[in-house]
């Protein structure tokens, strides 16, 4: 995920896109990066950009392609099981759990607006998704923090847009453990 956000500050849509389809394609979880890869696609689309690739380009875009077709069809193959997972997540909907849920909302609106501040329109589809994605899933342990490191270090458009992410990273951590 480092190497997609270092593509993305560098404007590399297809490496953005295919750093994200390897890393969908060995753990699933990558799918918290999906607005990124939407991102990259949306900007490739727009420029055009295939109407230059090199071959190796292009193998690089098909390679990309089955890796994330191989990851969507595992995830249809698997996703009856995942809603029976024991819930775990404080965030859920199904759990009430009022400090962990205020934490979350509290720190939720917080990054929301330090992003909206620092007009970082990426970082707050970014929040959007993750927060989609968090009250979503049935587990949610403390370690899942690390899926959010990349974000936390990719390129920020100001200091309030990074400590957003730290903060946001933080308090989904600390109310997990709550």
């Amino acid at each position: 995920m480092l190497l997609a956000a270092s593509a993305l500050e560098r404007r590399r849509w297809l490496t953005v896109c295919v750093a994200l389809a390897v890393g969908l394609f060995i753990h699933y979880r990558v799918v918290f990066y999906l607005p990124w890869g939407v991102y990259a696609v949306w900007r490739l689309a727009g420029e055009r950009a295939w109407s230059s690739w090199t071959p190796g380009q292009w193998t690089a875009a098909a390679i990309g392609a089955l890796l994330t077709a191989a990851s969507v069809y595992t995830f249809v193959l698997v996703s009856p099981v995942l809603g029976q997972v024991p819930l775990a997540n404080p965030t859920h909907p199904g759990g009430l759990h009022p400090l962990p849920l205020a934490v979350f909302v509290a720190s939720t609106c917080a990054a929301a607006a330090l992003f909206w501040r620092a007009r970082s329109p990426l970082d707050l589809v970014m929040l959007a998704w993750l927060t989609l994605v968090i009250v979503s899933i049935r587990q949610l342990q403390a370690w899942h923090a690390f899926m959010f490191v990349p974000w936390v270090l990719a390129p920020a458009k100001s200091d309030g847009a990074r400590f957003g992410r730290v903060l946001w990273t933080v308090a989904v951590t600390v109310a997990v453990i709550l």
